[in-house]
């Protein structure tokens, strides 16, 4: 009945929420070289995502900060607006030639902000993590995908990260690549959706 009513009275369609969507397109202005600029992205990433599964020495990445939560998740309206405790939950998908695997970090708004500080510690717990599974491992290469949000990755903060992990053997290279918005589609994103559909 419900579903009669919908499809056949209100002419209205129920599917499947599309997650990652990109802006461009929804709008209608999908030019040529919107798709050729995608198409391009993702040859970019395909690429580095490719390189760790032949080369030990060598980690891609994708990373991206989820959307605040708030605990408890309630459902009901009115206790949604009373004083709720935010959780934040940073995302990281890392692809080695051992396998692809998602790391978690999470805190809430009482112990830590959002910010670049608190990325590049999950970041650096991250390296160290890593750093001590792969101990006979010199002279790693990293290729980092992550959305251009200035605040968490595009910063002073984050770089100097990079420097201290390069000049205490972490790695012998960064690289860290910032795709064009609404271009990323990156796995850490897809492990966070995954996330909010439970």
């Amino acid at each position: 009945m419900y579903r009669h009513v919908f499809d056949a009275k209100l002419n209205l369609l129920i599917g499947y929420p599309k997650s990652d969507t990109c802006s461009t397109y929804n709008s209608g202005k999908n030019t040529i070289e919107h798709k050729e600029n995608c198409s391009i992205e993702f040859e970019f990433q395909k690429v580095d995502r490719q390189k760790p599964i032949t080369d030990n020495n060598m980690w891609y990445i994708t990373m991206d900060l989820q959307q605040t939560m708030p605990l408890p998740k309630l459902l009901a309206s009115r206790a949604f607006y009373l004083r709720q405790v935010w959780l934040y939950n940073f995302g990281i998908h890392c692809i080695t030639l051992s396998g692809s695997k998602s790391y978690f970090f999470t805190w809430t708004e009482d112990l830590a902000d959002r910010g670049s500080t608190e990325i590049a510690s999950c970041l650096f717990r991250f390296c160290k993590l890593l750093k001590e599974e792969y101990l006979q491992i010199n002279h790693l290469i990293i290729f980092i995908w992550s959305d251009s949000c200035s605040g968490q990755n595009k910063n002073f903060i984050i770089v100097g990260l990079y420097q201290y992990l390069i000049l205490n053997g972490y790695f012998k290279i960064i690289e860290h690549k910032f795709p064009e918005e609404d271009y990323s589609y990156l796995y850490s994103d897809r492990d966070i959706l995954n996330i909010e559909k439970r």
